[in-house]
């Protein structure tokens, strides 16, 4: 059985032994001894070892049986978990599948032949299932929701295979260690060398300071239950859902180190790693300047950055930072405004009778190349100071970043700073803005607001997207 089945079924142990008791660990190793004790108990319920044998590498492969609710690993792949829990309600397509697979398992019992047509009638089931499934729910969905309809699409994609090939020097690379290498290598080339000697002065501070931030255990575990339990989770391996499960008992204890993060200015050093992922954007494939890079960190970090993240876009607004025609990674605007915006000024100068030449800027890599002193220079000038300034520095500093493809982490890398010969376990992030990462939206749009000053000479047309 699949290494992913079994994890499963220990997330499943864990989940047993955290509704029924609950211990107080003083280091990491208490901890290990307590989860492996935990896993050797309550995992046997859910899987099980079957036997060991020698592949055609004469090597050991051990074999597990999972108990598994509903058919074989045929019905898994092809059944997507939307069909699964829809159908589920109502009792159509599923309890066929499920009626075909248990009477396969007594037919195989008395006669091996019949297992042809247990396979027919298996796909008849899953391809009516598939056909209502598209027909019924992904129709609608197109309107009602079209994030769970493009997911499907996504599905049916060929191209989604991950990380293709890379071609280095006119060689193909198909190992998954050495392509997390060159991508690592890549996203790290672009990052902007910061001339610390020659940063403009940005003047007095124009804006009062920011209000201290108090956090409540009641918003915590607000944003904690709010968590999808689908998302990736970090570098710290925590997933969503065992934050969302528990969330009553762990928001006490993520509070107080949220709390004491902003106090004390200091971000802890695990919440500033991220594993990598290079997503193709277009071109070749074997380029490995055409992959994007995506940011997975820590989602107790998260939780913490949208904390600030609200604070710090409330003290914007309230001080008229940003300009009103910007419509980047603020609430209630999208592209969508910035497009209704933009033909209504066009319409109108059109109307007017007068001639309009459109000029559109686009910056990039912009989330690569935003030097880090710079950025809290323009955070301190408009007002984000004392230990919310000191927050954003820490978080802002000795980031690290390492690339996963395939299951492969790039190796450690060496970094001669200070102190002399120290040790990174990737690169060292100088200029990056982690993508996905909620406080990015603050830090670009602070950044950006420079750039209204250009903007004023071109009116009457004049919208901003980040």
């Amino acid at each position: 059985i699949h290494e992913q089945k079994v994890k499963k079924c220990q997330r499943k142990a864990h989940g047993t032994i955290m509704n029924t008791t609950t211990e107080n660990y003083n280091t990491n190793t208490e901890f290990d001894k307590w989860k492996l004790k935990v896993e050797d108990k309550y995992c046997c319920k859910f899987v099980k070892q079957t036997g060991e044998k020698l592949d055609s590498h004469n090597e050991k492969v051990t074999y597990y049986q999972c108990n598994r609710t509903l058919g074989t690993r045929k019905i898994s792949n092809n059944c997507t978990s939307t069909i699964k829990r829809i159908e589920d309600k109502d009792g159509s397509i599923t309890a066929e599948i499920v009626e075909t697979h248990y009477s396969h398992n007594l037919e195989l019992q008395h006669d091996y032949t019949k297992k042809a047509v247990f396979q027919k009638r298996l796909h008849q089931n899953l391809k009516t299932a598939r056909d209502i499934y598209v027909s019924e729910y992904l129709g609608d969905a197109i309107e009602e929701n079209p994030k769970r309809f493009w997911s499907y699409v996504k599905q049916l994609k060929q191209d989604n295979l991950g990380v293709a090939d890379l071609e280095i020097d006119g060689k193909l690379i198909s190992d998954g260690q050495t392509k997390s290498e060159i991508l690592n290598k890549q996203f790290s080339s672009v990052f902007t060398d910061e001339n610390l000697a020659n940063i403009p002065a940005v003047g007095d501070n124009p804006k009062p300071a920011i209000r201290p931030i108090s956090i409540s255990i009641s918003g915590v575990t607000k944003q904690l239950l709010s968590l999808k339990t689908n998302k990736a989770c970090g570098p710290d391996s925590i997933p969503s859902w065992f934050l969302k499960e528990y969330a009553q008992d762990i928001s006490p204890m993520l509070t107080n180190i949220y709390q004491c993060s902003i106090d004390t200015g200091i971000v802890p050093s695990k919440w500033k790693n991220a594993n990598i992922c290079g997503i193709f954007k277009t071109g070749k494939k074997s380029d490995p300047v055409n992959y994007r890079p995506i940011s997975l960190t820590c989602i107790a970090s998260k939780i913490l950055e949208h904390i600030i993240h609200s604070h710090v876009m409330k003290h914007l607004q309230q001080n008229n930072v940003l300009t009103d025609c910007q419509h980047g990674f603020r609430a209630k605007r999208s592209t969508e405004t910035q497009l209704i915006v933009t033909i209504h000024d066009l319409a109108n100068t059109i109307q007017r009778g007068e001639s309009t030449h459109v000029a559109v800027l686009d910056f990039s890599k912009a989330f690569d190349k935003v030097p880090h002193q710079r950025l809290l220079r323009k955070l301190y000038y408009y007002g984000i100071s004392g230990e919310l300034f000191d927050w954003f520095e820490s978080f802002l500093s000795q980031r690290y970043q390492s690339v996963v493809c395939e299951g492969k982490t790039s190796t450690p890398y060496l970094w001669n700073s200070t102190p002399q010969n120290a040790k990174s376990y990737a690169f060292p992030i100088k200029s990056n803005l982690p993508k996905s990462d909620v406080e990015t939206n603050n830090y670009l749009l602070i950044f950006r607001i420079d750039g209204n000053q250009i903007d004023q000479r071109c009116q009457p047309i004049r919208t901003l997207y980040a």
